[in-house]
C-alpha cells in the first residue's frame, strides 16, 4: 500500500510604502515635523517649511510625538522634495527604512506604520551615511474600509529592470535590440542573469517579468532556493512571481531547468503586494536573559543560545488563532536556533545566505503569544533583529519560500564527540563508541529525507543510523573531502522512515572505522501516492483489492500485482510496503524490471488485520533512471 502526503502552499502578499497622487484626499490630523525636536545641523526652508538636511554623516533627526486612540495599522503621508533618496522612521524605537520615488517637487509618499494605543514616538533620520530627503508636513491615519478602497486601486510599485543589464554567464546569452528580450537563457549549459533587485524594506513583492514564449519553464534562483516558473498560454505577455525581498539589494538569477531554453525575458516591474502585514517587531527588544546583548549599530540581538542559552522573549499579539508566517532578519547562515511559542519548543535553521530572513509557518492562539528565542544549548545561535507577522488564511496556500519543514536537534555527543568552532561535530568513532543522537519530531508517519552536511578529510569514512534504536541495516560508505572547512562540505542524502511524533536518530561508525564530520541535518517530507490502486496497477491471478490492500498474492494462483514507477535517478532506492499478516514469516518476492531481485523477503505478523495495525517494511531496491515495472508475487 502506497500513501502519499500532499503539504498545501499558502500565497500571502504584504503592502509597506508607496507614492499616491497629490489629489486623494485622507481624512487626518496633520503633523508639523519642522516643529519636532530637533537635533544637529538642521534647517527649514522658510518658503515651504520643509526640513532640510536630515540625515547625513551626523544623523540628523526631528523626533514627534503622535498620539492615537487604539493599537492600529495607520497610514503615514508626508510630503517631500528630492527624488529617490533613502531615510528612516523610528517607531518607539523601531527602525523603518524607506525610499522615495522618482516624482516632482512636494509629491506625497505613503507608508503604513503600526502604532499602539497612546503616545508614539516618531523619529525622522536617514542611515549616517547619505541625507534624507526634505521632509515636510505629514499626516497619520487609521486604516479603514475607505483607506483601503485607495490602497486597492493604487499601484504600488517600487521599481522597473531591465534583464538585458543584468549579469550574463556566458556568451550564448544574446539580446535582441528590437524587443529588449533576452534569449538562450537555459539550455544544456544552464545559462543565467543575475539581477539585483533593490526594495526598501523587508516584505512580500511582485515581480511582474515580460516573457516570450508560452508554455516554457524557467527557474528564479533567491535565498538558496530555486523558483520553478511556467509562461502562460498566450506568446507573448506577462507572467508574475511572488517573492519576499530583504530589504536593499537582493541577488536573483533567472536560469533553465538544465536541459531546454527558458522563454525569453525582459523588462521587469517590481511592485509590493496588497495587503497590510498584521504587525512588525524587534526581537532585539525584548526580554533579553542569560547573556543576550542588544548591538544598537545593528538592531540586532547577539549571544543568543551558547552555553548560557542567551534568549530573547518578546509577545505578539493576535486577533485571531490560526497559522501565521514569522519572516525574521538574521546573521549567520545555516545555524539553529529555537521559538518557544507559549513554551512549546521547535528548532528552526537559518537559510545559506549570511544576512536574510528566515520565513517560518507557526501557529498561534488568539490574544497574547509569548515567543523565546533561544538556542539549542550546543550552537551559538544567529543574531536576530526585526520580524514582520503576517495572517496566512486558511483557504489560502503557504508561500513558497517557507522554512518550516522538519529539523533534527542535535540532543547528545555521546563519548569523545565535540564540536568545533565551524560547527562541525567531530570525533564520532567506533574505536571509541562515541556517536551523536539527534530528535526529529514529525506531524504524520511516512517517509523522509534525510540530508547531513559532512566532511571527510584524507580518506573515506563509514557510517551507520539507528532510528528509535533501530538499525536501518545499511552501512554508509561517504567519500572524501579534501579537508575540514566549510568549503569542504559535502551532502549525504538518504531516505528514513520516521513514526509520527518524536523520533531519535542516532550517527555513529562501526568497531573499526571513524564517521564523517557532521554539521546541519535536516529533513525532507517524500511524496507518496496513497492507496493509489488506478490503471497503473496490474493485477494477476488470485491477487484481488479489498478495501485498502491487495489480497491473494502468491498461492496455487500465482496471485500478484505489477506496476510503473519512475525515478530521476539511477541507484538504490528504499521501496516501503504498508501491510497486515497474521501469521509470522509471509513471504514474496519482488521482479525489477523482469529480473528477480534473488532475495526472499519475510513479513512479521501484525496485531490485527485492521489498517490501524498495519506496519511498513522497507526494501531496498535498484532502480534506472526513468520507468521501472515491479512486479510483487509470493512463492
Amino acid at each position: 500500500m502506497i500513501r502519499d502526503n500532499l503539504n498545501n502552499i499558502n500565497v500571502f502578499n504584504i503592502l509597506s510604502t508607496s507614492t499616491i497622487n497629490k489629489s486623494t484626499t485622507l481624512p487626518t490630523d496633520v503633523f508639523d515635523i519642522s516643529k519636532g525636536n530637533l537635533s544637529g545641523e538642521i534647517t527649514v526652508d522658510p518658503n515651504s517649511n520643509f526640513l532640510k538636511n536630515l540625515g547625513g554623516p551626523n544623523d540628523n533627526s526631528s523626533t514627534v510625538m503622535v498620539t492615537v486612540k487604539k493599537s492600529a495599522d495607520y497610514i503615514l503621508a508626508i510630503k517631500y522634495n528630492f527624488d529617490a533618496r533613502t531615510f528612516r522612521i523610528k517607531v518607539n524605537n523601531i527602525d523603518y527604512t524607506y525610499k522615495t520615488s522618482a516624482n516632482s517637487d512636494g509629491s506625497i509618499f505613503y507608508a503604513i506604520l503600526p502604532l499602539k494605543a497612546g503616545n508614539n514616538e516618531l523619529e525622522f533620520h536617514s542611515d549616517k551615511i547619505a541625507y534624507a530627503p526634505d521632509l515636510g508636513t505629514f499626516t497619520v491615519t487609521e486604516k479603514t474600509s475607505e483607506i483601503n478602497d485607495i490602497i486597492e486601486n493604487t499601484k504600488f510599485t517600487v521599481g522597473n529592470y531591465n534583464l538585458a543589464n543584468g549579469v550574463f554567464s556566458s556568451d550564448e546569452i544574446i539580446t535582441g535590440p528590437a524587443t529588449n528580450l533576452v534569449s538562450n537563457i537555459g539550455g544544456t549549459e544552464d545559462n543565467s542573469v543575475s539581477l539585483l533587485i533593490e526594495v526598501p524594506r523587508l516584505g512580500d513583492y511582485t515581480l511582474n517579468i515580460n516573457y516570450r514564449d508560452a508554455n516554457k519553464t524557467f527557474m528564479i534562483r533567491y535565498g538558496g532556493q530555486d523558483i520553478k516558473v511556467v509562461t502562460p498560454e498566450l506568446e507573448n505577455g506577462i507572467v508574475k512571481v511572488d517573492l519576499t525581498f530583504n530589504y536593499n539589494n537582493n541577488l536573483v538569477i533567472f536560469h533553465g531547468d538544465g536541459k531546454n531554453y527558458a522563454p525569453d525575458l525582459g523588462l521587469i516591474s517590481v511592485a509590493f503586494n496588497s495587503t497590510i502585514p498584521n504587525e512588525i517587531y524587534n526581537v532585539a527588544l525584548g526580554k533579553l536573559e542569560n547573556g543576550a546583548i542588544l548591538d544598537n549599530s545593528k538592531n540586532l540581538v547577539t549571544a543568543l543560545g551558547g552555553k548560557k542559552d542567551g534568549a530573547s522573549t518578546i509577545t505578539i499579539k493576535v486577533p485571531e488563532a490560526g497559522d501565521y508566517k514569522f519572516s525574521i532578519n538574521y546573521y549567520k547562515e545555516n545555524t539553529p536556533y529555537v521559538m518557544d511559542i507559549n513554551e512549546k519548543s521547535n528548532t528552526y535553521w537559518t537559510g545559506d545566505e549570511y544576512f536574510a530572513f528566515t520565513n517560518e509557518i507557526v501557529t498561534l492562539k488568539k490574544g497574547d503569544n509569548i515567543i523565546k528565542f533561544h538556542g539549542d544549548t550546543l550552537y551559538d545561535g544567529p543574531d536576530l533583529g526585526m520580524m514582520m507577522v503576517t495572517s496566512i488564511p486558511s483557504e489560502k496556500e503557504t508561500s513558497i519560500l517557507s522554512t518550516n519543514t522538519p529539523k533534527v536537534v542535535i540532543k547528545e555527543l555521546i563519548g569523545d564527540a565535540t564540536i568545533d568552532i565551524n560547527d562541525f561535530i567531530n570525533n564520532i568513532s567506533g574505536l571509541s563508541d562515541s556517536a551523536v543522537l539527534a530528535n526529529a519530531n514529525v506531524a504524520m508517519e511516512g517517509f523522509y529525507n534525510l540530508q547531513v552536511e559532512y566532511t571527510a578529510p584524507n580518506f573515506d569514512r563509514v557510517m551507520k543510523i539507528d532510528i528509535n534504536d533501530i538499525n536501518t541495516g545499511s552501512l554508509y560508505h561517504l567519500s572524501n573531502t579534501l579537508g575540514n572547512t566549510l568549503t569542504d562540505i559535502k551532502k549525504f542524502i538518504t531516505p528514513i522512515f520516521l513514526t509520527a511524533g518524536n523520533n531519535t536518530i542516532k550517527f555513529y561508525s562501526n568497531e573499526s572505522n571513524y564517521a564523517p564530520n557532521l554539521r546541519k541535518i535536516t529533513i525532507d517530507t517524500v511524496n507518496h501516492n496513497e492507496n493509489n490502486y488506478s490503471t497503473n496497477i496490474i493485477l494477476s491471478g488470485s491477487a484481488i483489492i479489498n478495501g485498502n490492500f491487495i489480497e491473494g498474492l502468491g498461492g496455487s494462483e500465482n496471485g500478484a500485482l505489477s506496476f510503473k514507477i519512475t525515478v530521476p535517478y539511477s541507484g538504490i532506492y528504499d521501496f516501503g510496503i504498508f501491510y497486515v499478516a497474521k501469521v509470522d514469516s509471509k513471504i514474496i518476492k519482488i521482479d525489477v524490471n523482469g529480473l528477480n531481485t534473488g532475495e526472499i523477503y519475510n513479513f512479521n505478523k501484525t496485531k490485527s488485520m485492521d489498517i490501524n495495525n498495519e506496519k511498513v517494511k522497507v526494501i531496498k531496491l535498484n532502480l534506472y533512471s526513468g520507468e521501472n515495472t515491479i512486479k510483487i508475487y509470493g512463492i
